[in-house]
Parts: C-alpha cells; structure tokens; sequence
C-alpha cells in the first residue's frame, strides 16, 4: 500500500473525475464528503488553509482518501502558543466527515495514520470531528495507539436525528406519532389557513431575495431575544459558500429548499439536499411574526412528507439537538470527535487556558441566571 500526499490545488481539482466515484463506493457517501461540497468550501474559506490529502493507492488502483487540511489556529495571547490543527477539510461548517475508502479500511487507515504521524513535525493536534457512529471506519480510528509522545482522546459524542423508511407510507409514519403532537400540527395549520394565503413551494436556487429574508428573520430574533439567531448568515464568506454551492449542485440537482410562502412572502424555510436517496435537512428558521403558528413544524412536516411520497430512504435531520427535532424522530445516531494532540509544553499551556476559559464561562452564565 503506497500512500501519497496531495497539498496543492491543481493536484486536488485533479481528483474530481475519481472522487465521487470512490464516495459512491465507500460506506462514507454523504453529501458533506462530495467534491462539489469540498471544493466549494475550498474555493471560499481556503486561502489560509494548508491542504493535507492522502491518497492510498495499491494494486487495484486508489482504496481511500483522506481529505486532511492544516489550520492555523492562532493564540490570542501569544504567538508561540498558536497551534497547527491538522483536520478534515471543510470542518465548521460540516455535519457529517469522515476517511473516504473503499476496501481494506483497517489497513488504508493505519497507513493513513502512519504517514500523519511520521510528519508529525507538520503539526501539533489531529483532530477527526463529525464521524457518524455508523461509519465503517470509526472502529479502526478508535482502536489506533499513536506514539507515546500523543495523548488520544475520544470526546463526547452528540446527537443526530432522521426519520427512516421503515414505515410504508406518510400516513402510516404520521400515525406513529403522538395523538397530541398531531392535534399540535393540524390546528395551527388550519389557524394558518384560516388567517393566510398559503402557498407551499421548492426551489433549487439560493436568491439574493432568500438571503435577505433569512436576514430579516434573524434581525428579529435578534432584537427580540425570543430565539438566539445565527450569525452565519451576516458573514460574507458563509453567503458567498451558499450562493456557490447552490450553482456547484445544480447540475446534480442536490439541493432543496423547502419553503411555506404567507401572502406570497417567506415565513419559513428549509435548506436542504437531496442526495443519496436521502434528503438532509441542514439549515432552518422561519418569521418570529408566524412563532403561535409553528410554522416551523409545519414545514418540516411538508419535507417529511415529500421525502415518503418521493420514494427517499431517509429524511435525514443532520446534526443537533434541537428540540423540532425529537419532535419529529424516534431513531437517532451519533458523532464522534477523536483527538490526537502532541505532549509538549504549549499544547499543555493551551488545554489549561482552553479548561479555565470553558470553567469560567460556566460560572458566568449561573451567575446571570
């Protein structure tokens, strides 16, 4: 097994005629691993990142990749305490990461593993965040002992949530939940109806008009403090990664955006993919001015719906704990975080500051409370 590093651009962009041909392969196939979703992040948040792909090769041609980055993360306190965090690339802003391999996965990551640490003078902590629980290969990353000079640690792992197949219709899905919880949904769209023109629409396009509603909609929420809001949505990077990945899945048709129109205007939306025979629904809000309607679950409710009714294997919630979430699943997994971090003098200085800061935002918000 021959493992190569790829860390320029054109060397990258070279991959696309086999890299999703290698995802479709792999137990990894998610719509955050696809080229598309990968260079699309490159292309905007790129420039101060170092790339850090491995490719393991053998007989039979390519069995895996590892889409690797090195970030610099630097110390608000001193410039000999900055850290060189090697990760997957487009971490933040993923839901779901991982090896992309295609056979002998023990063996392809501890090559993997091998090379990283014998260029261990590249970097200062190895962090692989967002792994699902059910992938194929977080056995083998959990089961690797890195040298002795490294402190491994598994981090507590967070919730996902989806609604699978397993019921044969809609109906038959909708029924299984609470009497209440459908008393819930059938009033407050009835009350919408009643009160609204209701219009229930899908879109493949990220607008300017939808990225100025979703402002509007977190202003208010803001302002309000009903709801905390995102941020997200005001940096031009994280703009500049939507409009893009909108025209980089267009030709696949990846993307959905589910949206519940009030007199023709926008109260409440879902960006979504649709990929895999899977939909993921990934990012949500709706107009606090809809909040008594629950137009929030309304329009999950319709995702869901198209989702059955299109024949999709899962409707897929992505990561969190949001509460929206539990109200719709019974079924849920897991992300694992596994870190590798070097014993030295700063790496040891940065988890104290890390710790004592974690601590005494704690015991700052008790004592707002």
């Amino acid at each position: 097994m021959n493992v190569r590093l790829i860390n320029s651009k054109n060397e990258f962009e070279a991959l696309e005629s086999v890299w999703n041909d290698l995802l479709c392969r792999s137990n990894s196939n998610h719509i955050n691993l696809t080229f598309e979703w990968m260079k699309t992040w490159f292309d905007v948040y790129g420039g101060n990142k170092n790339l850090f792909i491995l490719m393991a090769e053998d007989n039979d041609g390519i069995a895996g990749i590892s889409p690797l980055m090195i970030q610099n993360i630097n110390s608000p306190y001193h410039k000999l305490l900055n850290v060189k965090r090697l990760t997957f690339m487009a971490s933040g802003i993923s839901d779901n990461l991982d090896f992309i391999i295609v056979r002998k996965n023990e063996l392809v990551i501890n090559e993997f593993f091998d090379f990283i640490f014998k260029n261990k003078n590249l970097w200062d902590e190895l962090i692989l965040c967002d792994i699902d629980s059910n992938s194929s290969n977080l056995h083998f990353i959990k089961k690797y002992t890195p040298p002795t000079s490294f402190i491994k640690n598994i981090l507590q792992p967070y919730n996902g949530y989806y609604v699978s197949s397993s019921a044969s219709n809609f109906n038959e899905y909708y029924s299984s939940l609470s009497k209440e919880q459908r008393r819930a949904i059938k009033k407050r769209s009835r009350r919408l109806r009643n009160d609204f023109t209701i219009k229930n629409t899908i879109s493949q396009d990220v607008s300017d008009e939808l990225i100025n509603d979703i402002q509007n909609f977190e202003k208010k929420r803001k302002r309000y403090k009903i709801l905390r809001g995102s941020e997200q949505f005001f940096k031009t990077d994280f703009v500049n990664f939507l409009k893009n990945l909108s025209k980089n899945f267009k030709n696949q048709k990846w993307l959905r955006i589910f949206k519940i129109l009030v007199n023709e205007k926008l109260a409440a939306y879902v960006i979504s993919f649709d990929y895999n025979q899977k939909i993921y629904a990934w990012l949500t809000s709706y107009n606090l001015v809809f909040y008594k309607y629950s137009v929030g679950l309304l329009i999950h409710k319709n995702a869901i719906e198209f989702a059955f009714n299109n024949n999709y294997k899962y409707f897929d919630f992505m990561r969190g704990d949001e509460t929206y979430k539990k109200f719709f699943c019974k079924e849920r997994y897991l992300y694992y975080s596994i870190s590798f971090t070097k014993i030295n003098a700063k790496m040891t200085i940065n988890r104290a500051i890390n710790l004592s800061r974690k601590v005494g935002g704690k015991l700052l918000r008790l004592l707002k409370k």
